[in-house]
């Protein structure tokens, strides 16, 4: 089988929240490359059990997304199903500097 690697860029650093919740008002713009981009609310993030933001349900976005631009530009030719997906989740910070994202601590800290 064939392992699909991608990467997918917050186009900016969120703004700076004190606090977190799923009432979070916060859009961000995954950069799918030449999957186009896509605005996600911070709510489909938001994972109630935990009270955090989840990495996996952005990876998931992530793949979903990717998943619908490969269909609609193929005719809905399945190209991957993500299950054999890797993602990549950057954003660039406040110094210009490009953060790699892989875990919930680290893209709540993405929003401070």
């Amino acid at each position: 089988y064939h392992i699909h690697s991608f990467s997918v860029t917050m186009s900016s650093a969120p703004p700076p929240y004190t606090s977190l919740s799923e009432n979070t008002d916060a859009v961000l713009k995954l950069n799918l490359g030449e999957r186009g981009t896509r605005r996600v609310a911070f709510r489909k993030l938001w994972d109630s059990d935990s009270s955090n933001v989840s990495y996996q349900r952005l990876a998931d976005l992530a793949v979903h997304y990717s998943i619908l631009s490969d269909q609609h530009k193929n005719k809905h030719k399945l190209l991957f199903t993500g299950k054999n997906a890797t993602v990549n989740i950057t954003y660039v910070d406040e110094d210009g500097d490009t953060i790699l994202i892989s875990s919930d601590d680290e893209l709540a800290e993405a929003f401070h």
